[in-house]
């Protein structure tokens, strides 16, 4: 399939999300996220990590499964050391933005 179509983009290369996740985490005053169809583990740790006043996020045709889910409500992390990487479970880590969003869109 195509990467772009009608204006949506449906893959990014390690590069461009590499790219995107250091961006998000630069964006302390973000309010509105949209990342349609490119969601990722690392992704959602830079927005629950990095993005206190996002009210919209928007991440709509991802592959957005529980793991992303826990990570995001800060249920879990993400642990790397080298090429391995692991999802462990933790207790009172709490996503700097929960108490701001308002929306989130999962839509596929």
């Amino acid at each position: 399939g195509d990467c772009y179509q009608e204006g949506n983009v449906f893959y990014l290369s390690d590069q461009e999300h590499n790219l995107l996740c250091q961006a998000v985490m630069n964006m302390a005053k973000l309010r509105h996220l949209s990342v349609q169809a490119v969601a990722t583990n690392d992704l959602v740790v830079a927005i629950s990590d990095s993005c206190p006043r996002l009210q919209v996020l928007d991440l709509s045709n991802s592959k957005f499964d529980d793991t992303m889910a826990d990570i995001l409500v800060g249920m879990a992390r993400v642990l790397k050391k080298g090429d391995l990487v692991k999802v462990i479970r933790v207790k009172d880590i709490h996503p700097v933005f929960r108490s701001e969003l308002l929306l989130l869109d999962l839509k596929r």
